[in-house]
């Protein structure tokens, strides 16, 4: 009797406790840019837009995640980028470090959205 009590027992204490609160979200990271995209893209292959992007194999394996107004490509092989895209039009490239970012490309200071990237793959690189 005293064993089945105890079980009863711990099983209540485990489950009465509530779950954690959930994760604040990202902070804000802000990147310098000292190249802007239409310089960096006229010396580099770059997709102006995010049609372009969307159809383009040679970023594949490559991920897509709509962010409020913003979309953002994650670009996954050798050197890793993203690129992200507002209205359409490429507005930054950022290559994430191991830690923080280096812009590519953008305006003097780039605001990265604090989204969670998606694992959903781009348009060209299937599913």
């Amino acid at each position: 009797m005293r064993i089945a009590s105890g079980v009863v027992l711990l099983a209540c204490v485990c489950c009465s406790h509530p779950s954690p609160p959930p994760s604040p979200p990202p902070a804000t990271v802000r990147v310098a840019c000292r190249t802007s995209v239409a310089d960096y893209c006229a010396a580099n292959v770059c997709d102006r837009t995010l049609a372009a992007a969307e159809q383009d194999r040679s970023l594949c394996p490559a991920t897509i995640t709509a962010c409020s107004d913003i979309t953002a490509i994650a670009q996954n092989h050798d050197t890793a980028a993203l690129w992200y895209y507002q209205g359409g039009s490429l507005v930054a490239i950022v290559r994430p470090l191991s830690p923080g970012y280096m812009c590519l490309a953008g305006p003097d200071v780039f605001v990265i959205p604090p989204c969670p990237l998606s694992g959903q793959s781009s348009p060209a690189c299937g599913s």
